[in-house]
């Protein structure tokens, strides 16, 4: 028996509605979109980035320390203020929790560790989760919002 807390994080809340799948198609293609954004965010590729978000996506990052943004342009501007090439990222993302509102609009939770290098050194290791909004448009599916919050950091 499950029952319902009020203090319950938002990820707990999702999880409850884990029955609610997606089809194993969509669920690959959100798969693609989420390492999709790992890879062009550790790369660099700003363009391909903003690809990833609807027109009226909104992005906030305060919880671990970044800043907010809307729309695809401003999110990437955001999301690339980061990126350093004499100083790589990596995120690596883990297998995300899918939940199928209706047949346009998917809410996911999914963790990442992200760490970087520098002077030799791989550090430090932030943990955190994304809260997604992913929405069906003609381009396939894309993000609505995305929200990164803080499990912790490593030394």
């Amino acid at each position: 028996m499950s029952t319902t807390n009020p203090g319950d994080r938002d990820d707990v809340r999702l999880a409850r509605r884990w029955r609610q799948t997606p089809s194993p198609e969509t669920a690959l293609e959100i798969g693609n979109l989420l390492q999709a954004y790992a890879l062009f965010t550790d790369h660099g590729h700003r363009d391909d980035l903003a690809a990833l978000f609807t027109a009226d996506a909104t992005w906030d990052g305060t919880e671990i320390g970044y800043a907010t943004a809307s729309g695809p342009d401003a999110i990437a501007d955001c999301v690339m203020a980061h990126f350093d090439p004499e100083k790589p990222m990596v995120h690596l993302p883990g297998q995300p929790l899918l939940v199928q509102v209706d047949d346009d609009h998917i809410e996911a939770f999914s963790w990442t560790l992200a760490t970087r290098r520098s002077g030799g050194v791989t550090k430090p290791l932030i943990y955190f989760s994304y809260d997604d909004v992913m929405r069906r448009t003609p381009e396939g599916w894309l993000f609505r919002s995305r929200a990164l919050k803080l499990r912790f950091r490593g030394d």
